[in-house]
């Protein structure tokens, strides 16, 4: 765990699903970007303004002893003094919370959620815990519990953004992308530098129909300064055909650190736009960086057989099959072949 701070954990990213695309057969795509798992990426501290609530105050001298410990970032030492406090009076919601809140920032996250769920059961309306809770129950992938436990806490403080932004969520990560659009609209005004938010919106929006939308939402990510932002933006991009703006953000992507399959990606949204000479260089260029690539290969033979040119493409899906001899694209490179 890199942070936990005293009052609010919440999760600013748990993921952002890279949506490989393809225009003439299989393809791949960039590892998803690395992003904070959800006791890693603490926010909000006590009195957050983003909140409509504030951190649950110390219910007595011991707990405030463990507040002032968990400011400092002494774990170990707060948890010791509200483990105390809790054996003294096992029903005090706020020194289970923050006991919950310092367990979570030595990494012992089963403790910290049974005793964030003592606090919030004493106390449903302990808009705190609930945010912690969710929080850490959508880093273990229980995503049914995490929205119970944020709608929770929303039924007490509906306007508060870190619950509102775990709901979103726990929707979209537990497979009800398209329930999760409107929250996700709501997070990302208020949050507007947030690209992992607003990806995941984009993303949202895709499974509700709205793509023109979706579209709008990538189109203010291609100007990223992250690499692994920019390959992701581009591979939904090129499932929306949105090919002006897949180019951008890949030529972005490029420009920061160039690879064989970003130029792969990039020959890919040139071909949607039908600028088939301009594909043809990225694919040149991509094998260039990696002789190894069949993806590579694959598209440029698929690309010199458009331009008429059947030596060429035989030659390059020959190269596929030395290269990958089985699988998906090598079955697609013989049946390439044999129409030539």
């Amino acid at each position: 765990m890199n942070e936990v701070r005293t009052g609010r954990l919440e999760v600013s990213i748990v993921a952002m699903v890279l949506s490989a695309f393809a225009l003439t057969a299989c393809g791949g795509g960039e590892p998803p970007p690395k992003t904070p798992s959800a006791d890693e990426s603490a926010a909000s501290i006590l009195g957050d303004d983003d909140s409509s609530g504030s951190a649950a105050p110390a219910s007595n001298a011991e707990v405030q002893k463990g507040i002032d410990a968990l400011t400092s970032k002494d774990f170990a030492s707060a948890k010791a003094i509200l483990s105390k406090a809790v054996e003294q009076d096992p029903k005090d919601s706020q020194a289970l919370f923050y006991l919950g809140v310092a367990e979570s920032g030595l990494s012992e996250t089963d403790a910290a959620i049974g005793h964030l769920k003592q606090a919030l059961a004493l106390d449903p309306k302990l808009v705190e815990a609930a945010l912690n809770l969710s929080a850490l129950l959508l880093d273990k992938e229980q995503y049914e519990d995490a929205l119970q436990v944020a709608n929770q806490g929303l039924a007490a403080a509906p306007n508060d953004a870190g619950l509102i932004q775990n709901k979103a969520m726990a929707l979209m990560l537990g497979g009800k992308e398209a329930d999760a659009a409107p929250l996700f609209a709501q997070i990302v005004e208020k949050k507007a530098d947030d690209e992992g938010l607003r990806f995941m919106y984009a993303q949202s929006l895709v499974a509700a129909g709205d793509e023109a939308k979706a579209a709008e939402q990538l189109g203010k990510l291609t100007g990223s300064k992250d690499r692994e932002v920019l390959a992701s933006t581009a591979d939904l991009l090129g499932r929306l055909k949105s090919w002006d703006d897949c180019v951008k953000a890949l030529s972005g992507a490029i420009a920061i650190e160039a690879a064989s399959e970003l130029y792969v990606k990039r020959g890919l949204c040139l071909h949607g736009k039908n600028d088939e000479a301009a594909a043809k260089s990225d694919f040149d260029k991509a094998i260039e960086l990696d002789p190894k690539s069949a993806r590579a290969y694959f598209y440029l033979g698929h690309n010199l057989r458009a331009k008429g040119d059947k030596k060429g493409a035989k030659a390059a899906f020959k190269k596929v099959l030395e290269l990958e001899p089985n699988g998906a694209m090598s079955e697609a490179a013989k049946s390439a072949l044999a129409k030539l």
